[in-house]
Parts: structure tokens; sequence; C-alpha cells
């Protein structure tokens, strides 16, 4: 069996990183490590996940983290803590995990995983009997494999792919017209020969601007329906203030690197459609962020 590195990102969530945690400790699938990349939590995240895996008596490492890459961390057992010192966002944490992996020789894939996603007990077994299968059927080692995700109540989400809309940089879980798909970031297994991602984004946009990054690279996206995951969405983007700042400089970015030709036509949709709403606020903020570019 090849080894599996699951990378978890945490940022003031250890409850949530536990029950993660522990749906992976019951996996049927036995060949793996994890990484917990904690993005400087201010809160008592650090002692929850600490006391959790002294009482299940799991064996890990905790390491400091001062670059924004790992560099000469200990490997090999099954959970290493790596404390960032300064919270980057999404494609940051992950960039760490990632790091991790590449640097242990022995690991071959990579699970990158919300710390709010639960899993069935034979999901990692499953997953990797999906991927061998695709590279087998593709007759290539690039895929980036993802899954359906439903609720912690068993209500299905989607099939593992988003599709942004290009005029008003919204998404809706089913394919609709000027859209594209894209891979969602709460759970994907790749090689660990996967690039990483551009680190510049705080938030939102990332796992779009890595599917785009991917298949650029020669990655086939791929969803399996032979397991899924459970999902709490949001459980920590909604202790941010100030959300739709985040996406909407996420937004400007994405476009900007992406389809800037388009950027005004969303920029003029998503304004009037605050307006619409009543929230005068957030069209004045999305002008704000957005008039330099547009």
């Amino acid at each position: 069996m090849e080894l599996v590195c699951v990378i978890i990102l945490n940022y003031n969530n250890g409850s949530k990183t536990i029950a993660c945690l522990d749906s992976l400790f019951i996996q049927t699938y036995k060949n793996y490590i994890i990484a917990i990349v904690d993005n400087c939590s201010t809160d008592d995240s650090i002692e929850i996940i600490v006391t959790h895996l002294e009482q299940r008596k799991k064996v890990f490492d905790t390491i400091r983290q001062h670059s924004t890459l790992s560099r000469g961390m200990p490997l090999g057992n099954q959970v290493t803590l790596i404390h960032s010192n300064s919270n980057g966002g999404y494609a940051f944490g992950n960039n760490i995990g990632i790091d991790y992996a590449k640097k242990n020789k022995s690991v071959s894939h990579i699970l990158i995983l919300n710390n709010d996603v639960e899993l069935p007990k034979d999901f990692l077994e499953k997953a990797y009997k999906s991927y061998n299968k695709l590279v087998k059927y593709e007759g290539k080692s690039r895929v980036a494999l993802t899954f359906p995700e439903y609720t912690l109540d068993n209500s299905k989400i989607h099939n593992g792919f988003y599709y942004l809309n290009l005029l008003t940089g919204l998404a809706l879980s089913f394919p609709h017209p000027l859209s594209i798909k894209y891979i969602v970031g709460a759970c994907i297994f790749l090689p660990v020969n996967a690039p990483f991602m551009d680190d510049s984004f705080f938030l939102y946009f990332d796992d779009v601007d890595y599917s785009i990054l991917l298949k650029k690279q020669g990655f086939r996206l791929n969803s399996s329906e032979l397991t899924n995951y459970y999902h709490e969405m949001g459980s920590s983007s909604k202790l941010l203030p100030d959300r739709h700042k985040i996406i909407f400089k996420s937004m400007k970015k994405f476009y900007k690197n992406n389809y800037p030709y388009l950027f005004p036509f969303v920029v003029f949709l998503r304004f009037f459609m605050n307006i619409f709403m009543g929230r005068i606020r957030i069209a004045i903020d999305l002008l704000k962020i957005s008039i330099p570019m547009v």
C-alpha cells in the first residue's frame, strides 16, 4: 500500500479538527500520515488538538513554522502538528502541508481536507482504489480526484464540482451557460507531484484558480461516486469579519489572472445585484476594491 499524507488546515476551530481526525483514525486503509497545519490560531485550538491526540495515545510531532514553506522538519510519525507563524489563508496553509508531504520521500499521494469534513471509515480505501482505476483508464498519472459532498445530516450538496459563472463570479452546483467547472477545495486526492497553490489568495476563488493551474499542468479533474465526504460548510470562514471584502479581493485577483476582459461586466452585474437586494454598503465596498482594475 502506498503512503498517503492527509493535510488538514485549522484556524480557530480545534473541535472540528478533532472530529475530522477521529474519522481518519478509524480508516480501513492504514498506510497514511497526517499533517495538521494551524494557521496561527488565536484561540485554544492547539491545546484542544494536542490534548485529544494524547488521550487517543497517538504519536505526534509539533513544529514551529517560521517560513512560508517547511524546512528541516521531522518526518515519519503518524500525526505532525505544524504551527504557522501567520494566518496566510487557505492556499498558504495547504502549501505548508504540500511541502511537508513532498519532503517525505515515502509519500505517493496527498489528500487535502478541510478541518470541518468527516469521512466514512472506508473513504481512503475507496479513494485510493478510484484513483488507480482512473489512472489506468486515463493512461496517465496526473489525475486530481474529488468526491460527492454531503451535509452532516446526509443531504447531497454537489458531486465534487462547482461551476463558476464568468459574468457574475457566482458559483452553482450544476453546469450553466458561460461557466467553468472547478474542483471543490474541501476534499482533493492528488499525487504528491501536484503543484503548489497560489498563496496570494487568502480565501475564496483559490480552488477555481488551482483547478485552472492543474489543467494547465496536464491534470485531469475527475469525481468518483465510489465514496463521499460530509462537510459542515463555512464553519471557519463564518468567523471572518467583513467576509465580503475578502471575496471581492479574491474575485478581482482571479479575474486579473485569468479573465481580465470580463471583470468590468462582473463588477457591473454584482454592483446592481447588491443594490437591488438593499445591500448598499456591500455594493460600495465592491466599487472601492474593484475600480482600480476596472
